[in-house]
């Protein structure tokens, strides 16, 4: 699951505690939202996705604009993988926005409508 990955990625880089705060901070939805999205197989809302694509861009601006980093080579691993999971995001947004307009909005699980 495309959540799962992310929560790894920003887990890893010490950017989230929890799934609890990976849900609320990152993702824009309540706490309990990656156990509920995990536990009941559902695809991740566009809502959540789009709000951690933003998150994420926000993040690295953030690390891009920071010239006082102590630990210059953290904050360039934290910046590759962070951007390794935005492209992984959109282009599963992508993915899903081609469903939709080939198949219908309804069977598409990420639909806008």
């Amino acid at each position: 699951m495309i959540l799962e990955q992310a929560y790894e990625t920003l887990k890893k880089c010490e950017l989230t505690e929890s799934q609890y705060d990976f849900s609320r901070r990152w993702c824009g939805m309540g706490r309990s939202y990656m156990s509920w999205a995990k536990s009941a197989d559902r695809d991740p809302s566009p809502k959540a996705l789009l709000q951690l694509v933003y998150k994420i861009e926000d993040k690295i601006a953030e690390l891009d604009s920071d010239q006082l980093d102590e630990f210059p080579e953290v904050a360039a691993h934290d910046r590759k993988a962070l951007a390794a999971i935005h492209v992984e995001i959109t282009a599963y947004l992508r993915r899903c926005l081609s469903l939709s307009s080939t198949q219908g909005a309804t069977s598409n699980p990420l639909s806008f409508a």
